[in-house]
């Protein structure tokens, strides 16, 4: 495995001189070949993209291996360093069947909730998380469309500049 981990490693830095010594030679052949066969992954997207799941934690990487959970979700989950709390985020994230998205905004709140300091720090925290969470899911919410919703968006947004003026 080590030896096919450095294969895919050299072969992806042509700006070394041994890309060649690896592109020519019969173990490089082999790799293709299995890439080929399998034909979902070239060895470039498989090295960048799935080989770093096996550092993934142990309890993220066995719900990985089940194909309870996608790669994707469990890279974001990884991010949570706090065992007990990534474990919890894991179990949410496979019963109800959580997209990314709320995965990552869940991700972010709990890191945040994590890194809070003494109260002041956490309620400073807690309001940033929210503004991050709204700013969000306003980008890709459907208020854009509706004249009625994006008045009163308007409004808020200049509540907001005013606010922001008067602080600056």
């Amino acid at each position: 495995m080590k030896s096919v981990i450095s294969l895919l490693n050299r072969a992806a830095h042509p700006e070394r001189a041994s890309v060649d010594n690896v592109i020519h030679s019969k173990d490089w052949e082999i790799v293709e070949d299995v890439f080929a066969t399998i034909g979902k992954f070239t060895p470039e997207s498989f090295r960048s993209n799935r080989l770093p799941l096996l550092s993934l934690p142990e309890d993220v990487l066995e719900p990985l291996r089940e194909g309870a959970i996608a790669y994707t979700k469990g890279r974001a989950i990884a991010r949570v360093k706090d065992d007990r709390e990534r474990r919890k985020l894991l179990d949410s994230a496979i019963e109800e069947n959580l997209s990314l998205s709320q995965i990552k905004e869940r991700v972010a709140r709990v890191k945040s909730r994590l890194s809070q300091g003494n109260e002041g720090e956490k309620d400073l925290n807690s309001l940033k998380g929210r503004v991050d969470v709204i700013y969000r899911r306003m980008k890709q919410s459907k208020v854009w469309d509706d004249p009625k919703k994006r008045k009163q968006l308007d409004k808020l947004l200049k509540n907001l500049e005013a606010l922001l003026e008067v602080n600056e």
